[in-house]
């Protein structure tokens, strides 16, 4: 990325930093850190900031904590981003040690990201006692209200299991967004509330709440564990009376059809599929997996086949789920195009459909075969292969 030698204006560093921010390019941030410590800029506090921001993002903790150490004049940046490293990378005792010293050395006021990345630290550590710590720091800062805040606290009194103060904190925030009721919906269902989940879910459609795709497919992921038919068939009338162009969007349309094949609704999650005007690789997979899981297994390699002829991408899934529909006598001519598709990926899967139908001669003559394929390449297959053969020859 960084090809020619480094301006060093602080503008150009700053910018260049930004560009940093992710681990496979960690050498150019190192490369960026060297040209401001040449540059004597290493006492500039917006810089090391951005070092430390940097470093973060690239999951080099040690780096991050040295900068900060060296920064002389620490505002409310270097602590926030100092934080939110520890705790992305699930080092929340570390980041709660930091924010008691933060609170212990400076007196501005404490930035709201700092809070919401503490709850989630307390949250991802099923803390109750320090995540009512950070809300007391909350109370106290009269930030409580702030959305973001509120959906944190919703989210970590949740992962604690009280639902109780999940849902006065949900009652705290001023205003809502379609997240805060994803997080509250997602805490009901955790609990087995249906009714209050679903209820829930009414009310943020007559608030008027606009929504999107990641919470649509978040909501259907949650409502799919109720194993409620009456209420999945509901939320699927609301998303299409709310806005009937979410459902032929592939990542909803995917979302339904699971949900209703984890409810085994074939009809529905097949007349879903039906209606999706793209489908991707995840939309075939589902519907041969629930074809096959619910005894259509000639509905399932019908579908395989069609996906095959459409040209169609299949992965080890797509395979998974149309062999466990092969393993019957009566299916055995349909097998045997669906052994050709499968000789060009998977060695071991075509092993195990000739077994279930007792084709050891081929199987031996493919083994006989593999015996030229250098070992280095697959020599753990290899000895599966062989094992299956001699355990299933007459």
């Amino acid at each position: 990325m960084l090809s020619r030698p480094l301006a060093q204006t602080h503008d150009t560093l700053a910018s260049l930093l930004h560009r940093c921010g992710h681990p496979k390019v960690i050498s150019e941030g190192r490369r960026v850190h060297q040209v401001v410590l040449e540059n004597g800029s290493e006492h500039d506090t917006h810089l090391s900031n951005l070092l430390v921001q940097m470093y973060g993002l690239c999951e080099s903790l040690e780096d991050a904590k040295a900068v900060f150490d060296g920064i002389v004049n620490k505002d409310k940046f270097s602590w926030m981003f100092i934080i939110s490293a520890f705790t992305k990378k699930g080092q929340g005792k570390v980041a709660l040690h930091l924010f008691n010293q933060m609170k212990l050395a400076e007196e501005f006021s404490i930035d709201k990201h700092i809070f919401t990345s503490l709850l989630s630290a307390c949250a991802g550590m099923v803390d109750k006692a320090q995540g009512m710590y950070v809300h007391e720091c909350i109370v106290k800062d009269e930030v409580e209200e702030d959305i973001f805040i509120g959906t944190a606290l919703i989210h970590m009194y949740a992962k604690c299991g009280h639902l109780d103060e999940a849902e006065h904190s949900f009652g705290n925030v001023a205003t809502h967004t379609p997240l805060s009721w994803t997080v509250l919906i997602n805490a009901y269902v955790q609990y087995g509330r249906s009714e209050d989940a679903f209820r829930a879910f009414i009310q943020m459609q007559q608030c008027g709440e606009i929504m999107d795709q990641v919470t649509i497919t978040s909501l259907l992921g949650a409502f799919t564990t109720l194993e409620s038919t009456g209420i999945a068939k509901q939320i699927h009338s609301c998303i299409v009376g709310s806005n009937e162009p979410l459902e032929k969007n592939v990542a909803i349309g995917n979302a339904l059809i699971t949900m209703y094949g984890k409810l085994h609704i074939v009809e529905d999650a097949w007349e879903t599929f039906l209606r999706l005007p793209k489908k991707d690789t995840i939309s075939w997979t589902a519907m041969i997996g629930i074809f096959a899981q619910n005894g259509h297994n000639e509905d399932a390699i019908d579908l395989f086949q069609r996906m095959f002829l459409e040209g169609m991408q299949a992965n080890r899934v797509t395979y998974v789920n149309v062999l466990s529909a092969c393993a019957f006598p009566n299916l055995q001519r349909k097998a045997k195009f669906l052994h050709s598709c499968i000789m060009e990926v998977s060695f071991m899967c075509s092993f195990r459909l000739q077994l279930r139908f007792n084709w050891t001669s081929f199987s031996i003559k493919m083994f006989s075969f593999l015996v030229f394929i250098p070992s280095r390449c697959f020599v753990s297959r290899k000895h599966s292969i062989l094992h299956f053969c001699i355990i299933c020859c007459p």
